[in-house]
């Protein structure tokens, strides 16, 4: 616990995560398996890496569509 404790000191504190059930293509999962342990983690980043990435294209989409109008 000790080794963690220093390794995430520093750091922004982990979100909270929500146990999902949801239905992907086999060939996917079957390659982020084989990818080894942390499959799921890698699978989050590159979902929050997506939502990331969108959120803030939204945002100045919106904008644009606000000066149209």
């Amino acid at each position: 616990m000790f080794a963690k404790a220093v390794v995430r000191r520093g750091l922004n504190p982990q979100p909270n995560k929500t146990l999902l059930s949801l239905r992907v293509d086999a060939d996917v999962v079957e390659w982020f398996r084989a990818q080894g342990r942390g499959y799921q983690s890698r699978m989050n980043a590159l979902l929050r890496a997506y939502m990331e990435a969108h959120r803030h294209g939204r945002k100045r989409a919106s904008s644009q569509v606000a000066r149209t109008k």
